[in-house]
């Protein structure tokens, strides 16, 4: 068994028994649509929250759209996922890669071109603060 106490879950008795339960509880189908992350390409909660109940996917990709409607389908989904899910984005130039409103900073071949670390620091710093911001909690690119 994995150590769900230790490094890098750091879970309490109480989460540990929540995780051992449900993991105990899923048919063999739930398990397998949990290793599946849909990509999105709408904000269209009724649509979303009833493609999460039939499905049950682990995970959800958006693409960058306007926050607020992100974040509003992002908490939809959540809302109407039995286990947490997983949330990504396409960070790699700022936190425009989630929000249009985000940040847009450059692409990581831009800040490895001005050799200098502080550049790739503040990529990742706004990739993460902005990403986390709108609820993503996975990235395929610098986090911080």
């Amino acid at each position: 068994m994995i150590d769900l106490k230790g490094n890098p879950f750091y879970l309490d008795d109480e989460k540990c028994r929540w995780v051992v339960e449900t993991l105990q509880s899923m048919t063999l189908q739930e398990k397998a649509e949990q290793v599946i992350c849909l990509l999105s390409y709408t904000t269209d909660t009724q649509y979303l929250t009833e493609m999460i109940q039939q499905h049950r996917f682990g995970g959800i990709m958006f693409r960058a759209g306007a926050a607020k409607e992100t974040q509003a389908a992002l908490n939809a989904v959540q809302k109407a996922s039995r286990i947490p899910m997983l949330v990504s984005a396409n960070l790699e130039d700022g936190g425009n890669g989630i929000a249009q409103e985000g940040t847009y900073m450059g692409r990581q071949m831009l800040a490895a071109a001005s050799n200098d670390e502080e550049k790739a620091y503040q990529l990742a710093k706004i990739c993460g603060r902005e990403g986390s911001a709108v609820g993503v909690n996975w990235t395929f690119a610098p986090g911080h």
